[in-house]
């Protein structure tokens, strides 16, 4: 998920730095010569573009397993675990990223706070 948003933030500013050397016809990039800037800047385009829509595949497919509830082995293997108690999905989401639905959900730096088990046992983090 960060790779894809990163790659997507690569993509704005590649599109910015186009839109400044466009319109300064090319002195604002004097750094190298308009071929060679133009050939790197596809590069990076292709580069970040690559990584976003993989990216952005394995992050949907995560969320179709956490919604399943059946890992990528069980879905290869098309198995079903009748056993196991299905959750909802966002007691799914809760025990993969914390019982404190929010933003920091989104942040990598961020700490689980009341991680909720499969069994639910809770599982408590010094913050």
């Amino acid at each position: 998920f960060y790779t894809c948003v990163i790659s997507i933030y690569a993509l704005i500013l590649l599109g910015i730095h186009i839109a400044t050397c466009i319109k300064s016809d090319w002195t604002a990039c004097a750094a190298w010569s308009p071929p060679t800037t133009i050939i790197m800047l596809i590069f990076l385009a292709f580069e970040a573009i690559s990584f976003s829509v993989f990216t952005a595949i394995m992050t949907g497919t995560q969320l179709y397993s956490i919604y399943t509830d059946i890992t990528g082995i069980e879905s290869f293997k098309g198995e079903k675990n009748d056993a196991r108690h299905h959750s909802s999905f966002i007691t799914s989401l809760k025990m993969v990223f914390g019982s404190q639905v929010g933003l920091t959900w989104f942040n990598p730096f961020s700490k689980p706070v009341n991680l909720i088990t499969q069994n639910d046992e809770r599982v408590t983090f010094d913050v």
